[in-house]
């Protein structure tokens, strides 16, 4: 047989033989891995019924070429007279891919022994589109239209289509770009294929909830819609998928290098593993099912009470922008004497803000949370500022309790208002210094009232501290030399329970009135005229009084003495030999300001306003022993400072806070698996939302959506930084490790 004549038999077979096409037009031989591939495509040569085929290989597995380039050319042959479509994520992309096909039509020798009645119609011959010479002149479809997944394409009827890659790295980062891309294709472009239009969808694997992963989960009574075709790179025998191109073993490039250096990766992309697979991360989840459950069948209060938990919760909100169709969940959990942290209920929805805020107030009064944690990334969002203002501080004074302003009046806890200036300090000690903390300047950021039942603190002085059991203040316990927060339910706990625990509050001030009296009114005038006012660095704080020896020093030392200010004098000589005596108020800080507050003298109060406090360090004067707390009904007003803290009855009080949290997803799922898989996070196995939280938690990275494990973290990370009350003296502090 001579060479033509061999041409014309070799592409008459073409014309019906898909592989042959492969050989003779495309000139690549179909290897093992592409042999169901080409089963497929042959059976849609064969005869087109609306078959649907899914594709699904590693990266470099020669889908384009198989199906974008040689099928797509070898059916555009056997049915010039029909219409097909080509679709990317991007339409410069489909474009570059469509352009080999009008090559092959255009160009290639061999198809034209195939198809040679197949023309060029040059007249329509465009990177977006080009049309094929046919009978019907009257047809204004294309042969075949390219374009991204969202372009023009949609307004043409289909007699079939291949998605080649419709997500790239961008469009498949995110839940809501993975939603649109699938979209698009269900409202705009599957309602346009005609009666027995095939689909063929090539691609390789993103997560759970890709473009692929929809198309397989659509059922047509109860029968899959799409089949899928799944070639791993690392056979279930394990060997290579396509040794001829990919060692399993040798070499910087070999599968087993990709599936060490990166695994995840690896396990999605190369194994279109979305279940978690070898790369899952988290893949026990220890339980407990033995509590008291509500008639929701989450662990009921009692129990929680029982096991003695520091309770706490924690959000990842969809408040960014751009995420306003993402779902916000919350954790709440609590942390046991021992370090475990048993995790209580859970919330999940797309929730508007009012609804966080509402359900971060239920959180609280169910299970009197610690605090409450928020994922960073919102932060300077319109949401999380709204937050703040309606997320008052739920620890609390009796509305009569004195607060310090920042002008040096001890004022109703009751009658401070959003903007009012008050004094602050530290909430953590400085310097590493256990005692040392400084005065800070603060604000009052927010405020509300309410009737609740809360606790009363009797002092061995005989005062009494009206206040909501999650308070803290300052306090020494038992022996300790350094003060550490204590919250006043749990004091009650402790004391109550006679386990021998002491508490003392720290004391930092005496309160005090403005005096209206005369002996006031001489100080402030006498201590304005000839009078100073000296706070250095520290903890120095000093008022002096210059004069000579006549009866205004001694008025000024009867009032001292009438008033209970401590004093010294000291005297030093004029150059003519006259004595000059120097009064100086005594008690540091906490009796200047106690000085300045009951006389009032105006040049140095103004002073004292112009002063720095951030660099003034204060120190107890005082402890007081706590005799009894008591529980009590009361009305509390609550209040936000701007620096966590402020002094109540001259006692050092802190406003728990709205913690915003930042962080890296993978990160933290690292490390979160960890204390899962050791079981020391535990989770209620009959809670309704348990299986949803267990296929989140389990094929994380390949879910649509990560908040589960963002919020957990959150929880987890800061109870683990707690010490439980039943602890203090001896437990060591666990913390999470970034690494």
């Amino acid at each position: 047989m001579n060479r033509e004549a061999n041409l014309v038999r070799r592409g008459d077979k073409a014309a019906r033989d898909l592989k042959e096409y492969l050989e003779f037009v495309i000139r690549i031989k179909p290897a093992a891995h592409q042999q169901e591939w080409l089963e497929a495509c042959q059976d849609i040569g064969n005869k087109a019924s609306g078959q649907r085929y899914c594709i699904i290989a590693p990266p470099g597995a020669g889908k384009s070429v198989f199906i974008g380039v040689g099928f797509v050319s070898w059916i555009i042959g056997m049915n010039p007279e029909l219409h097909y479509g080509l679709l990317s994520y991007a339409d410069q992309v489909a474009w570059d891919r469509a352009k080999p096909i009008r090559d092959v039509i255009e160009k290639s020798s061999p198809f034209n022994y195939a198809f040679p009645d197949t023309v060029p119609d040059l007249s329509s011959w465009d990177r977006r589109g080009f049309r094929v010479q046919r009978e019907d002149l009257a047809d204004p479809h294309p042969t075949l239209r390219a374009g991204g997944i969202s372009s023009a394409v949609v307004s043409y009827r289909l007699n079939g289509l291949v998605l080649d890659d419709v997500l790239d790295v961008k469009t498949a980062a995110t839940a809501k770009t993975r939603k649109r891309a699938y979209d698009d294709y269900v409202n705009a472009i599957s309602t346009r294929m005609v009666k027995n239009a095939w689909q063929l969808c090539i691609g390789t694997r993103w997560s759970d909830d890709d473009f692929i992963g929809e198309l397989l989960r659509l059922k047509h009574h109860g029968a899959p819609v799409w089949t899928a075709i799944h070639v791993p790179a690392i056979l279930p025998n394990g060997k290579s998928y396509w040794p001829e191109q990919y060692s399993l073993d040798e070499g910087e490039d070999s599968l087993m290098e990709k599936k060490t250096n990166f695994p995840q990766l690896f396990a999605i992309q190369y194994q279109g593993d979305t279940t978690g697979g070898e790369a899952q991360m988290i893949t026990k989840i220890a339980t407990y099912d033995k509590y008291k459950k509500d008639q929701n069948g989450r662990p009921h209060a009692e129990w929680v009470k029982e096991k003695d938990l520091l309770m706490g919760a924690s959000w990842d909100t969809a408040l960014k922008d751009g995420q306003e169709n993402d779902y916000s969940v919350m954790y709440i959990g609590g942390l046991d004497k021992h370090g475990n942290i048993w995790v209580i209920d859970r919330e999940k929805d797309r929730f508007t803000i009012s609804e966080i805020v509402r359900l971060s107030k239920k959180a609280y009064m169910d299970w009197q949370t610690y605090n409450i944690w928020f994922e960073d990334s919102a932060v300077g969002t319109p949401a999380v500022t709204t937050i703040r203002e309606e997320m008052p501080q739920v620890p609390c004074l009796e509305v009569s309790t004195p607060v310090l302003t920042r002008d040096l009046r001890w004022v109703p806890a009751g009658s401070l208002r959003e903007g009012d200036h008050i004094i602050g300090f530290n909430e953590e000690p400085s310097n590493g210094y256990a005692g040392q903390r400084n005065l800070a300047d603060a604000v009052i950021l927010c405020t509300s009232q309410e009737d609740i039942g809360g606790y009363v603190i009797t002092l061995d002085n005989g005062e009494e501290l009206p206040c909501t059991g999650e308070h803290r203040f300052l306090t020494k316990t038992g022996g300790r030399m350094a003060a550490t927060w204590q919250r006043v339910d749990d004091m009650y706990k402790k004391l109550r329970g006679n386990r021998g625990t002491t508490y003392s509050l720290m004391q930092y001030f005496n309160t005090w009135e403005q005096s209206s009296g005369r002996d006031a009114g001489y100080l402030a005038g006498a201590f304005d005229a000839d009078g100073c006012l000296t706070l250095g660095d520290g903890l120095s704080g000093a008022l002096h009084f210059k004069q000579y020896d006549n009866d205004a020093l001694a008025h000024v030392k009867k009032c001292l003495d009438a008033l209970e200010f401590k004093w010294s004098v000291t005297s030093t000589k004029t150059s003519k030999g006259v004595p000059i005596y120097d009064i100086r108020v005594l008690g540091g800080l906490s009796e200047t300001a106690r000085f300045l507050g009951v006389t009032r003298p105006p040049r140095l109060l103004a002073k004292w306003a112009e002063l720095k406090l951030g660099i003034r360090r204060f120190r107890a004067i005082g402890t007081q022993h706590i005799v009894s707390i008591k529980k009590s009904k009361m009305r509390v007003a609550r209040l936000k400072s701007s620096s966590k803290t402020y002094i109540s009855a001259g006692y050092g009080s802190h406003n728990c806070d709205t913690v915003y949290y930042g962080g890296g997803k993978m990160s933290r799922a690292n490390v979160l698996a960890q204390y899962i898989h050791n079981g020391q996070v535990r989770f209620p196995s009959m809670a309704p939302w348990f299986p949803d939280m267990e296929y989140y938690l389990k094929h994380f990275p390949f879910v649509d959506h990560d908040d589960d494990i963002d919020s957990l973290f959150i929880l987890v990370d800061n109870l683990l930084q707690m010490q439980h009350p039943a602890g203090y003296a001896d437990r060591p502090r666990a913390v999470l490790d970034m690494r």
